[in-house]
Order: C-alpha cells, then structure tokens, then sequence
C-alpha cells in the first residue's frame, strides 16, 4: 500500500485542493482562479462609465433619464414621513390620542444580549413605560362599539377582512419607512430588508443608540458567494423618525402578530419588512420608493438610480474624508483620520490605530455584529451631516434644527444647496438677450432660401399660424392640419433659422423616420436618427417612439435640457397617442417627455376628432395649449363604397381583376400611383401575389427598398399594405387609395385616404374606394378599437347620403355642412342623389389658444382664425415638469385605491357579497346562487358573440381580468416562477354583481351613457379597453374602482 493510500481522506482532499485548485498550478480551475483574481484587481482600478450631470447652479442632478433637485428630496423625505404619521396615527392605532410617543431618549437598549427573540421591549428598566402597551390596540378595539363590530365577528373571532385591511395599511406604512431608510445613502433591496426588529441567530438590527434609533445590517452581496459580511450602521434622523419606527414595534406590532396568530396562524416574522410571514423580495424597494415620488410630486426614482445619484451628491457636496462609515463595502475601515492627540496618545501603548479600534475595549457591546466605536460614531455623525444638508423634517425655510440628544445642527438655508459662482452665472445669463422673433415675411423668405423657390406661398393661414407660434416659443402647440398640407415645414424651418438648438422629431414607423430624414438633408438641414449611446447636437434630431421614451432616450433629453441645447420636442402622428396605446406600450409612455420641463412641445397629426382631442390634452397636462386646427376635407377625392358580388374563397381572386379595371377607366399618366390597404399581413402578401406588385407590413425586410421600388415603378403602380404604410410618409403621385374591407377606424381610414389628398393639390381627381364583400354582414369591434371610432367608420359605410359629411363631422366637428361643396369632387353620396351643394361659405378654419375651462367650445361652431399672441408663461421654473407631476401622481392614487381594494374582495365570493347576499364567506365556484348562474350564461353568450375576441390583448388577465400590472401572476415577467391565481374571475363577477343592483345599474348607464338591452351588451362594453390613471385596463376595472370607493 502507497504512502497516499495510507492517508486519511481529509488529507487526500487537501492533496488534491493543493494540485488543481490552486491559482498558482496551471490546471482548468487554477486558471480560472487566476483570472478572478486578476479581474479582481483590475476592477479596483476601473473609473465607472455611469454619468451623472449637475445643473449650472448645482441644485439638481440627472442620472440616466431621471432628473430630482436637492429640494425635491427634501420635499420626498417630509411628505414621506408626513404620510407615514397620519397612516400609523389613523389606521395603525385607530385614532387614539391618549397614548405616549416612544421616544429613544426615555428607553434603554443592550446590545450585547444575544437571547433569541430579546429587544428592546423586553428590557427590565422599560417595563415601567411599556407596561400594557402590547395590549393598547387590542384593548381600545374591544372598548369601542363601532371598532368592536368592525374587527369582531358575532362568534368572538377576529374578521378576517379586518385582518386584511389592518395589514395593507400596516404595509403602506412599512412602505413609507423602508423609503425613509434608503433616503439616506441606501443600501441594496437585500441589505436594507435583512434588517430584525428582535434577536434571532444573530443580533437584531433595530437598537437605541446615542438616544436615536440606529439601523444596522451585516448581510452584504458578498455574503451569499463569499461568506462575509459587512457592518453598516445608518441612524434614523430627525429622532421624530425614529419615534414612528418606536410607535411600530410598542403598539402597532404587537397588536398584527395577534391578528397573524389568531386568523392565519401564523408566527411573527422577525423580519422587520414583511408580508404573509415571508421577507419582501428587493423589488418591493424600488416600488416603494416609485409609489413615494408619486405621491410627493417629484420624478420617480428607483433603488438602482437613487444609489448612483446619492454617490454623485456625496461626491460633489460633502468631504470625501467623512463619509468611509457610510459604505458597507469599505474594505480599509481603518482609513478614518484620527486627531493628532489622539494619533499620538494610540502610538504610546505601541500598537496601531486598527489593533486600536478592533482588539481592545469598545464601549458599544457589538463586538458580535462586527462593530466598533468609530464606526458608530462616525456613522452617527454622518447621517446628522446628510439630514441636516436635507432639512429633513424641517418646513422648508431656514431654521436650527435641535435634536433630543443635546446635539445642535448647524444653520442651512435653500442658499446652502447653491455653489459660490451661482450669482456670477445667473448676472451673466441675465446679460445675454435673446434674438428678436422673425415675422411671418421672413419666415416665408427663409424657406423660400431653403426650397430654392421664390414663389414659394404658405399653403395655408393655419400653417402660417403654426409657425409663428412655434417660432415665438408657445410652450404647447397642437397644429391639425390636413395631409399635403405642410406639417414638416413646422419643424424644418425652425431648424435653419440662425441660431437653432436642437429640435427632437418623436416619429412613429422606420420608413417615416427614413423619409424625413432625407427629405430634410436635401434642404440643407443638418439632421441626424438618435441612437443609443449617440450624443448627437444635430439641429433636427430623429427619434423612434420607443427610442423617446427608453431610458437611454429620456437621459440624452435631459441632457440637452440640463446644459440649455433643446429647442423643443416634436411630436408626428401625435393622434396614435390615443389610438395606438393600447396595443403599442411606447406612446403610452410618451407622456414621461413632459417631465423634461418648460421645454416647447409640438404635436402635429392630421387626424384627431375633436372628442380624442381632450383625451390627449389630459395625457399629456396640456394648461396651456396653443392650438392650430384647419378642417380636414380633402376636395379632390371622390368616396366610394363597392360590394362585391362573390365568395369569401374567391373574393382576393374577384378583387384583384377589380382593381386594374377601376385603375384603367380614368385617365392616367406614368407618375400616378395606387395603394391598397388590408387587415393582415397574410392577405397583403396574397393580394400582391395576385397583382404582381410589392407588398409592405411590419414584417417586411428593407422597408425603405421597398418604397423606393414602388415609387419607382419597377412593378407597376400598385402596392399592398397595412396600416403602417398610411401613416405620415409622403406619396405626391396617389391617384387610388384602396380598403379592401371594411375598416376598424375611421380616423385610419381619414389617415390612410389621405394619401390620395396629396395628389389633389394639382386639382386633378383622386379615389378612395372600400371594396367589401356583398352579403359579408357587419363585423364586430375589434377589442383594441375605439368604440366611438369604430361607430363612425360603421356609420360612413352604412349611409345613404353624403360620406365627406359624416367624415367631416367626426373629425372635424363640422355640423353645419350636410353635403359636398361646390368646389368639391361629390362622393358616391352626393352623386347618387344629386344632391344640393352647401356653399363654400360653410367651411372656416379654426385656431385660437386652448384654455382648460375651453377644451370643448369649437366642436360645434367654427370660427375665422385669430391673431396669434404668443402664450403666458406660467410662473414658476419647471411649470410643466410640476404640473404633470401633479397629474401622476392622481393617477397613482387611483391604483393605490384599486390595489387595497383586492385585498378586501379575497377569499370570498365577490357576486353574493356585492348583490347583498346574507352569505358571501365561499368561494365563487361553490356558489348556487342563480347570479352565479346567470353570470355564467352571459360570459357564455358574450364569448360567443365576439368570436373570443371580448377583450383587448396585453392589457388584463384572461383569469381574474385585473390590469396586467396588478394580476398577481402576470406582474412577476417572465422567467419568475407563476404562482396560482389568487382572484380568478373577480373583476366581471363583481362588476356583473354590480350591475344587477339599482345603484350599479345608474352607474354603468352614466359611465357608458346610454342602457344596454341585455346582460350581453353590458358585459360587451365592460370588456372594451380604458385607462387607469397611467395604466391601460378594460372599462370593468373603472366600474370595479367605482364599487371599492363605495364599499
């Protein structure tokens, strides 16, 4: 037997460990550990690429998109606890006034016993103060009648819909804490929530300390890969913090774990933040800190943003030698600058400052969590630094902050927060004048220049009207100008104007984005597409919707706010805000651009009703709005309708000898062009198989060869498309625009015939032809569509008399005008009957300045334009930014009251509760009522009717029908382990239930505005898609909020 067989197998595997896991031996795994620790080091030397940027008088920071003032944090801080207060005074202790505020000053603490489940509370020389008040809560419940009916069922039992409320209150205010905690330098979501209120394992991380409230943690990021941990000790200032937290654990907490026990039988979580007896995941931080912005009217923050700005804040407004206590990854905690005294009294005891503070006498008793007297102390007087520079607590003006400890902080006004240079900067801004305004001859003689035409004319007063007022800098502009009617000169001109900053274009498609672009580099204009990364200063700056609104996007915004090189953001196709947000998330965000500030918004479309328009004007906090509108009939285009006599089979087949037989009875010259539009990218692509022409949908490759091929001419005149070839590319040669079924939206359909109004402007005729099939019957709304815009479009097919009428009075607003005018090409309406022509007189162009209070006054009555007077200035810096703010943040406490609502509907059966049903404590599945049945039979019956298309897709849950953002299953993203539904079918249970009592009834019939016949219409309407507050949903989700504010 070898020596090495003789040996151990401890000493076998040391061999072995010595032989490949060495980084020293050239094996597979001491390479790897080579490298780690070369990459170790190598990372230490590093300097992050993250960017933070300061404004010119350095009170407010950007970071990635998101931009906070110094005093905004302040704001964030002392609205946070205000709410942390009221929550914990009225829904925690349940109003009593009576009890004595815990303060640290009056309690005893020691740290250095390490009993399981021992803190504070259990201390021998508190008992006298906290005497009864585990008990408080309770006591006061089952002395009042209205608590004790409200909390106690009549067998003695707690409710448990009492439990439920008491704790989503109870978790609101945890909420408003950890955001306190991490207002501070923060932590990691997993470091932050490590934090015990008693000991378990290891010493709790709730202590008193220096008569404040100190929080302090040793799970570190390492802690789970490498096995360290990491001290960090952070204290809870102003001490009327620290006195929420002490209310918490005395009176509030002792009265949940009964609840727990006695309804869910569950144990307390040591945990401080937690939730069903389970730890938050991290991902609670982030919302909670979102949630709070929110609601204090400031631009949201997340963990990850607020970690990088609070590094920026320390870097440039504090001394670097007084912060090493406040970071948990120090690895030299001995880097602490000692005085000389004593340096020197240290050096006689013949030992160094770090045997000092780590192997001799600490006063703290925390040895065992790792910690020493330096530390505490400098983290202490860290955190008082970074309160006091905050005004934490304060009411926003100067003052001297004094704490209970005897400690007084120094002075700090708002003029603290500015540097020296500031006044030199403002007297030297204030000294540079800006240049006079051009009028509108030289504005016409500049693009004039720019065309190379020296006839050139304004197309119309409108587009007159909208350049003056974008060029004077009215900070809301909305310019409806029909198509072929020069919106692109709006931002063009603009931009070769001496002296231009950078004007962003937001477009909608890729082949809108490549035309403009090279439209506007043939004038001369110097113009660039944004990507990310890109730091572009280009005059005309093209942006995709969703590049605005990534975060990469909003960051380069700002940073061109922040150092004043933005001119304005330019909003194409602004009406698909509305239209296409349902189903294309990007313009749902579009409205987070308003947040940049006083910058100029522009939006341009050609197709928005006046009924869309106030829903933009709401998404988007528009106080101010200039607004340019001119009618949108297009004179040289003769509508049409033709039913044709064949099979579904056959009908692409039958269409396709239509169309070269409608193309060849009207004169044609080389140049002119057709487009046909189609639902689906299949039908597009057999469609232009049968004609021998291009095809174009979002899944086409090289869109842009495509056009370029179509316009000219490779394969003839004809191209098949969707919708996206309709929307904003300029095609000046279509004679024939095509639908080939009927269309879902009118206002696409205003859109897409368009195309053939550009050709108008030469006075020649133009079509616009719905082909559909004879016999086919009526479709049904698509779930993502406008109910309204799919009433009209259902509306222009049906008629009898004039189509451009019923077109123009949905878009438009014109009543006045029943037919076509004389100097109109007659629709297949007015030509049929012969009807009389309405004279020109009718038609008037509108603009004047929108007021809030006169959104709605030109729908019906058109008025002569007006004389442009640029816009009042709102006071304030950032009116727009704070305004819009203010408008999220009512957004957000509608979710909130939509999210607390859910937890009092869980757990019973929502149908038998909501029709007043003396029993309601079972599930809807065991349920024998007949509204259950009922129920039942109508989903049945609706499902059926929609051909399983009831609801819109991506916006709820197909389970429980809450918005996607809410359902328990889907928030989680993919690649998060789903757990079971908690609420199936509660949304249209309850809503159904709702519906067939006398009150609900009244509100649906508000809510929709007219009655329905049946259950079926109503759970049709139910189903159709609607907002809110930010998120998209289905209009049961408004009616449900209606019934959670009520209950």
């Amino acid at each position: 037997m070898t020596g090495s067989a003789r040996k151990g197998p401890d000493e076998n595997l040391a061999d072995l460990s010595a032989q490949w896991l060495n980084p020293k031996r050239s094996t597979s795994v001491g390479l790897m550990l080579h490298w780690r620790l070369y990459l170790f080091s190598v990372s230490k030397s590093e300097v992050s690429t993250q960017e933070a940027t300061w404004s010119l008088d350095q009170t407010r920071i950007t970071y990635r998109g998101t931009c906070i003032s110094m005093e905004e944090i302040t704001k964030l801080y002392n609205g946070t606890y205000e709410r942390a207060r009221a929550i914990l005074d009225r829904d925690l202790l349940l109003g009593m006034d009576h009890l004595p505020r815990m303060q640290a000053s009056k309690l005893k603490d020691s740290s250095h016993i390490k009993s399981t489940g021992w803190w504070f509370g259990k201390h021998e020389e508190n008992s006298d103060l906290l005497h009864g008040a585990d008990r408080s809560v309770m006591d006061f419940i089952l002395s009042k009648q209205e608590l004790y009916d409200q909390f106690v069922d009549q067998d003695g039992s707690w409710r448990a819909q009492a439990a439920r409320l008491y704790e989503t209150h109870l978790q609101e205010f945890l909420e408003c804490m950890v955001v306190l905690a991490q207002l501070l330098p923060p932590l990691r979501g997993t470091e932050i929530l490590s934090l015990t209120w008693k000991n378990t394992a290891s010493l709790r991380g709730i202590l008193l300390q220096y008569e404040q409230v100190m929080l302090l943690t040793t799970y570190h990021k390492s802690m789970s890969t490498m096995g360290r941990t990491k001290t960090n000790a952070r204290f809870l200032l102003p001490s009327k913090v620290g006195g929420l937290l002490l209310d918490y654990l005395v009176y509030a907490l002792p009265f949940r774990s009964h609840l727990e026990y006695a309804v869910y039988h569950r144990q307390p979580c040591p945990y401080l933040w937690n939730k069903a007896g389970k730890i938050w995941p991290s991902e609670h931080v982030t919302r909670s800190l979102k949630k709070a912005c929110s609601r204090s009217e400031v631009q949201e923050l997340t963990e990850s943003s607020w970690r990088q700005m609070s590094s920026a804040i320390i870097k440039c407004k504090f001394d670097l030698g007084s912060i090493d206590a406040l970071d948990p990854s120090n690895s030299n905690p001995y880097s602490l600058e000692e005085s000389e005294t004593a340096s020197t009294l240290i050096s006689l005891s013949n030992h160094s400052a770090g045997t000092h503070q780590r192997a001799y006498a600490n006063t703290t008793g925390l040895r065992h969590a790792g910690a020493w007297d330096g530390l505490i102390s400098a983290s202490y007087s860290a955190c008082a630094s970074w309160s006091d520079f905050f005004r934490f607590g304060s009411v926003g003006k100067a003052e001297t902050v004094k704490e209970e400890s005897g400690v007084e902080s120094r002075k700090r006004s708002a003029s603290t927060l500015q540097v020296e240079e500031e006044q030199p900067i403002r007297k030297r801004l204030a000294l540079s004048r800006p240049a006079p305004k051009p009028d509108s001859a030289q504005l016409l003689e500049e693009a004039r220049r720019m065309y190379g035409d020296p006839d050139l004319k304004w197309r119309s007063p409108e587009q007159e009207s909208a350049l003056l007022a974008i060029v004077a800098g009215d900070v809301e502009v909305m310019a409806i100008l029909p198509t072929g009617a020069g919106k692109s000169l709006l931002f063009q001109l603009p931009c070769a104007l001496a002296g231009a900053r950078v004007t962003v274009l937001v477009v909608p498609l890729v082949a809108v984005k490549l035309d403009l672009i090279l439209r506007s580099t043939a004038l001369g204009i110097d113009c660039e597409e944004w990507r990310p990364g890109s730091e572009s200063r280009a005059r005309l700056v093209v942006m995709s919707v969703e590049s605005a609104v990534s975060e990469s996007g909003r960051s380069y915004l700002l940073d061109l706010v922040t150092k004043g090189e933005l001119a304005r953001v330019v909003i194409d196709e602004c009406h698909l805000i509305i239209t296409a947000s349902s189903y294309r998330k990007a313009f749902d965000e579009l409205h987070l651009l308003r947040l940049l500030g006083d910058v100029q918004f522009v939006y341009l479309t050609a197709t928005l009703p006046p009924s869309m328009k106030d829903r933009l004007i709401k998404a988007h906090s528009l106080t101010r709005l200039n607004l340019i509108r001119s009618n949108t009939r297009r004179p040289a285009i003769e509508y049409s309708i033709r039913r044709l006599q064949t099979s579904p089979t056959s009908f692409l087949t039958s269409l396709s000898a239509l169309i070269p037989d409608v193309w060849g009875k009207s004169e044609r010259d080389g140049s002119d062009q057709a487009m046909l539009f189609v639902r689906s990218r299949r039908t597009a692509e057999q469609l232009a198989g049968l004609l021998s022409c291009h095809y174009y949908h979002s899944g086409t490759e090289d869109k842009a060869r495509i056009i370029n091929a179509w316009k000219a001419g490779l394969r003839g005149p004809f191209i098949v498309g969707t919708s996206g070839l309709g929307t904003g590319l300029d095609y000046a040669s279509v004679r024939l625009v095509v639908h080939v079924e009927e269309p879902y939206s009118l206002i696409d359909f205003a859109q897409e015939s368009g195309r053939a109004g550009r050709a108008g402007r030469d006075g020649q005729k133009a079509e616009s032809l719905i082909v559909i099939l004879a016999g086919g019957g009526s479709q049904p709304a698509p779930p993502q569509s406008d109910l309204e815009d799919f009433s009209a479009m259902r509306e222009f097919i049906s008629t009898t008399g004039c189509r451009r009428a019923v077109l123009s009075r949905y878009m438009d607003g014109l009543e006045e005008v029943p037919s076509c005018l004389a100097s109109e090409v007659p629709c297949q309406g007015c030509s049929a009957k012969e009807a009389p022509k309405a004279p020109d007189a009718y038609v008037r162009h509108v603009h004047a300045p929108v007021t809030p209070t006169q959104v709605d006054t030109r729908r019906s009555r058109v008025v002569p334009p007006t004389p442009i007077t640029p816009t009042t200035q709102a006071q304030g810096p950032d009116s727009s930014r704070s305004r819009h703010l203010a408008t999220l943040r009512k957004d957000d406490l509608l979710e909130d009251q939509y999210r607390q609502g859910l937890d009092v509907l869980v757990d019973q059966c929502v149908l038998c509760r909501v029709t007043g049903s003396a029993s309601f404590v079972h599930t809807f599945a065991t349920c024998q009522s007949e509204y259950c049945q009922d129920y039942m039979r109508a989903r049945g019956m609706t499902l059926s009717n929609t051909r399983k298309q009831w609801l819109p897709p991506y916006v709820v849950c197909f389970k429980c029908y809450h918005p996607q953002e809410l359902c328990n299953v889907l928030s989680l993203g993919p690649g998060s382990v789903k757990p079971p539904c908690v609420s199936p079918d509660q949304v249209m249970q309850c809503v159904f239930g709702y519906y067939q009592t006398v009150v609900g009834c009244a509100c649906l019939l508000r809510m929709a505005g007219n009655g329905f016949a049946t259950p079926v219409e109503a759970l049709t309407w139910l189903g159709q898609a609607a907002k809110l507050g930010q998120m998209t949903c289905i209009k049961a989700n408004l009616v449900l909020l209606h019934l959670i504010q009520s209950l």
